[in-house]
């Protein structure tokens, strides 16, 4: 036999034997019974949460240009474990880069977070199970420090914690967390769930001074002048004060002037960013080895984005208040010690799914309990590439109830249908993601088919809501 023929025939028993092993993992996962995860199962969790955080004004991996997200290290300290950044932490797990809040709303956002089911859901089933009260059936020593402006009322997100604590700043917050623990009696705590919501980016936008980390060289660091443009002369700036009269449509926005809020609201979320490291920093060395570190599913999802003005105000009095700029979010997982590889993902995904993927990775297959179609998925199927699992892809929803606002996304469109106040009748409003990722040029018009298809199944999702 040639050598050519000898490799044809390697390369299609090759062929063969990557057949039968797919359909054999396909197989074992149809029969309910999954082959062992690869790697060491994390042992605790670690759920940050943050609000009015833009999945597009995050660096590194979501790709904005400015380094909001990101920190200066050299390179010895990377090679110790030591790059803790929000941009670094992201790039050791799995990304999504299409995940979408189910509101423009924090609080809204986080009950479908904790839960598995949107916010009107939870409403309905008021004694839905959380994801803190699944863990702490299975001896989690779980607490939460949450930063309260933006949460409201907190009885269903307290649900299953063993401590809530709420402070009216995110320094407070993170500090608050890392004293308890530090005081954690990691002995008698084999798996240990920590939450901390921050307030984060959102307004008003008055970025503070951060100092530097113990033990790291360089004076405090102005994140309101961070990437300001000193050159600028106009009056407008970050304060409550001022977005209420923008709002109200009493100030005009020249370009520079909204430049300046985009340059505050970047220092914003850097601020925030610089926080998170410190804290994360605080929770690899808590044991001084790292190894609890190591053995932490890292959760980091932000719950809403904010409006910086990119539209006129006519339009987002129409609805641009559950455009892509309020819901589109960062969200990714870390643990690398059971993730085969890390990737970004363009899968449509929901706050919804962070729940039940948390739950299957922590307390395996048929944990759930039986999930109406308004219900999360696990994104472990997605994850894992040591088995093949089917996964339903579907489109991401979100509402503003309180504006009779809704949006479909698909991978290639967006539905948003509004309700004029005085109406009953929605409009409807098309928008290509791909060739327009901003969602500014309206399509229904020329697209009439397309737009009847979308709003059928945005009925079907919304109907899905009140089953029963």
């Amino acid at each position: 036999m040639t050598v050519r023929r000898l490799s044809l025939v390697r390369a299609a028993l090759a062929r063969v034997a990557f057949v039968w092993v797919s359909l054999a993992l396909v197989g074992a996962s149809c029969g309910g019974e999954l082959p062992p995860r690869p790697g060491t199962p994390p042992q605790h969790l670690l759920l940050v949460t943050v609000a009015g955080l833009r999945a597009d004004h995050v660096s590194g991996t979501y790709l904005y240009l400015r380094p909001t997200t990101a920190w200066p290290l050299e390179t010895a300290l990377k090679n110790d474990g030591q790059a803790l950044a929000v941009d670094d932490l992201c790039e050791q797990g799995v990304a999504l880069a299409a995940a979408f809040a189910p509101s423009p709303r924090a609080r809204e956002s986080l009950l479908a977070l904790h839960t598995g089911f949107p916010s009107v859901v939870v409403d309905a089933r008021p004694n839905v199970p959380t994801l803190a009260e699944a863990l702490a059936k299975q001896g989690f020593q779980s607490r939460a420090f949450v930063s309260s402006r933006s949460l409201g009322d907190t009885a269903v997100l307290a649900r299953g914690f063993a401590t809530f604590e709420a402070r009216a700043s995110d320094a407070e917050t993170l500090d608050a967390a890392a004293q308890a623990l530090a005081k954690l009696d990691r002995g008698a705590a084999p798996h240990v769930f920590f939450w901390v919501h921050l307030d984060g980016p959102d307004a008003p936008f008055e970025p503070p001074a951060l100092p530097p980390r113990e033990g790291e060289a360089g004076g405090a660091i102005d994140f309101a002048r961070r990437f300001v443009d000193p050159r600028y002369a106009g009056s407008i700036d970050g304060s409550l004060s001022t977005l209420e009269k923008l709002e109200r449509g009493e100030l005009e926005l020249a370009p520079a002037d909204r430049d300046r809020l985009v340059d505050l609201y970047d220092g914003e979320v850097a601020a925030t960013a610089g926080l998170l490291r410190n804290f994360v920093s605080a929770w690899r060395n808590v044991d001084g080895s790292g190894e609890f570190f190591d053995r932490t599913l890292l959760v980091f999802a932000g719950t809403s984005g904010v409006d910086l003005y990119e539209r006129a105000r006519a339009e987002a009095r129409r609805g641009a208040w559950i455009g892509v700029e309020r819901v589109r979010v960062p969200l990714f997982f870390r643990h690398p010690g059971s993730l085969t590889g890390s990737r970004l993902l363009s899968e449509q995904v929901e706050l919804t799914d962070v729940a039940p993927t948390v739950r299957e990775w922590f307390l395996g297959l048929g944990s759930e309990d039986t999930r109406p179609p308004a219900g999360g998925r696990s994104l472990l199927p997605r994850f894992d590439t040591y088995v093949v699992r089917p996964f339903e892809s579907r489109p991401a929803l979100s509402l503003d109830l309180d504006h009779r606002a809704a949006a479909l996304r698909t991978a290639e469109w967006t539905l948003l249908s509004v309700t004029p106040a005085g109406s009953t009748t929605p409009e409807l409003r098309l928008y290509d993601r791909l060739r327009d990722p901003r969602e500014e040029q309206d399509l229904a018009a020329i697209k009439p088919e397309k737009t009847a298809e979308l709003a059928a199944e945005l009925e079907r999702r919304v109907a899905a809501l009140k089953a029963p």
